[in-house]
């Protein structure tokens, strides 16, 4: 009965019901070796087991006729499975095939067995899942560390965001998008697993559809969702608890786009802060805190699980990458991204440098960022476009008084008034360009060790010269008498490390010179 059912669900001795110009036949009836698990099919040899799980099993496989290796997914034991888990495994194989796209994991064929063990054929892909490239790194592994600092892991992300971008303009939700579904290849692959609950949201009366998007219509057993998985698998939630979003709690039938969206969030989450969103054990607690919306910051969750983050050039979380997670896994959809892409293009500009829209970036961050994208354009660029965007900010100040003054001149202020509001806002104006060049003071350091580096030490002096009329510090200083010195201006050395000394007593940097000069 049960192997009658399967072959009527794979439309035997017609074709996959896949809408496509190029329909695949399916044929069940060739024997092979007695000692194989694909009985009556010689196409498929089986090499070896990959992994095991409760409903199927996943073997390498040589493919007779193309000569190649693939992934061989079986159900087994279909004949003790219910009809909804046979449904839910022969959609699986159906969706993926129909979402050709490359960072999703590519199905070559559907058939069954002859026992009636549904199965197919998939790329076999060489490498490992993000969740153990994330478990090494956990771990400190050095080689781990050195493939992947956070920029490539950024880079792995977007492409898992080009492949869900893709699939939800085909109307389908992944609804279990998690580190361990990604598998990355050893030459720079990415692809999105295991669709077994995968949901195609209602397309409506196709009569009204274009032929264009009829063709981008997911074909499958189920046209419609009175078979719910829901009401099936009683008392079971479909997805992962730690990423699944806290409306699949509820109903995980009716979710859409904004559920992959958490659950992208949950996997940025985790890959800055190399641990899971939440830390709770026990189911119960875990989805408590998930549909209350508490999930503590990914720089608080790896500072409490103790994670050491090399993979990041600082060691440390950048607040710009955690603003993203907490935006992509807010409880209330409406304000999570609004779409993969703008989640996606935030990202790309992290990597390019620029504040993501997330983390509302002050004036100051906005212009330290724009000094470190120009700095590969040259130092005097890129400084001439920094005191260029001081003067905006200048004239904005200005620009703000003369509303001021025409505001309170319309109020009849009396002057005295006019003029302490006029001496507050300078002031305050003042302390904020401070601010933005002092929190430049590292860059600037950067590029003068650099200069020396190169032996360019007239050009170092010339750049340490210039922003000492601006701010200071004990670094500029000792990079100042180190060149005198170097240059055998002994006296002029002497005269700038005793004013040094003088602004900064303790500074370990400036005594060693102090030692190297005899005092």
């Amino acid at each position: 009965m049960i192997y009658q059912i399967i072959k009527e669900q794979l439309l035997l001795n017609e074709s996959v019901s896949i809408k496509d110009s190029e329909k695949t036949k399916i044929s069940l009836e060739v024997p092979i070796k007695a000692n194989n698990p694909l009985k009556n099919n010689e196409k498929y040899k089986i090499e070896k087991l990959l992994a095991r799980g409760g409903m199927a099993s996943v073997f390498v496989a040589k493919d007779s006729n193309c000569r190649r290796k693939v992934a061989l997914k079986i159900m087994q034991n279909a004949d003790e499975q219910s009809d909804e888990l046979i449904n839910r495994f022969i959609e699986e194989a159906q969706i993926a095939a129909q979402l050709d796209h490359p960072n999703i994991l590519p199905v070559y064929d559907l058939t069954s067995d002859g026992q009636g063990n549904p199965f197919y054929a998939m790329k076999l892909v060489k490498g490992d899942t993000l969740e153990g490239v994330l478990e090494k790194l956990r771990n400190q592994d050095p080689e781990t560390l050195n493939l992947y600092p956070i920029s490539k892991l950024l880079q792995i992300f977007v492409k898992i965001c080009d492949a869900i971008s893709f699939s939800s303009s085909r109307k389908v939700v992944h609804r279990d998008l998690k580190p361990e579904n990604i598998m990355i290849g050893p030459y720079g692959e990415v692809y999105v697993m295991d669709w077994g609950i995968a949901k195609v949201i209602d397309t409506h009366n196709e009569a009204s559809l274009s032929s264009e998007q009829i063709d981008e219509v997911i074909d499958r057993i189920r046209q419609d969702d009175s078979f719910s998985f829901n009401t099936t698998i009683q008392g079971q939630i479909l997805g992962t608890p730690g990423f699944m979003a806290p409306e699949q709690v509820y109903d995980s039938s009716s979710v859409d786009i904004s559920a992959d969206i958490y659950a992208l969030g949950g996997i940025l989450y985790s890959i800055i802060a190399l641990v899971h969103p939440h830390s709770e054990i026990e189911l119960k607690p875990l989805i408590k805190n998930k549909i209350a919306g508490k999930i503590p910051s990914p720089e608080k969750r790896a500072k409490d699980a103790n994670i050491k983050l090399h993979h990041f050039p600082k060691k440390e979380i950048t607040g710009s990458l955690s603003a993203v997670c907490q935006k992509a896994m807010a409880l209330n959809p409406i304000e999570r991204y609004d779409s993969v892409l703008s989640l996606q293009k935030e990202i790309l500009d992290y990597l390019d440098g620029y504040a993501t829209q997330a983390e509302s970036a002050s004036q100051w961050r906005l212009l330290q960022l724009l000094f470190k994208r120009h700095q590969r354009l040259g130092f005097s660029i890129s400084l001439l476009i920094f005191v260029t965007a001081c003067y905006l900010f200048v004239s904005q100040t200005k620009l703000e008084i003369a509303q001021d003054e025409n505001e309170n001149a319309n109020s009849y202020a009396t002057q005295s008034e006019l003029q302490a509001r006029h001496s507050s806002r300078r002031l305050y104006h003042a302390k904020e360009s401070l601010k933005l060049i002092k929190g430049l003071l590292p860059e600037i350091e950067m590029q003068v060790e650099s200069l020396i580096a190169q032996s360019r030490n007239e050009r170092a002096l010339e750049v340490i010269r210039k922003f000492q009329k601006i701010t200071d510090s004990e670094t500029l200083n000792f990079y100042r008498v180190q060149i005198l010195l170097d240059q055998n201006k002994n006296k002029k050395a002497l005269s700038i490390l005793e004013r040094a000394l003088k602004k900064y007593p303790n500074s370990n940097k400036l005594q060693t010179l102090k030692i190297r000069m005899g005092l």
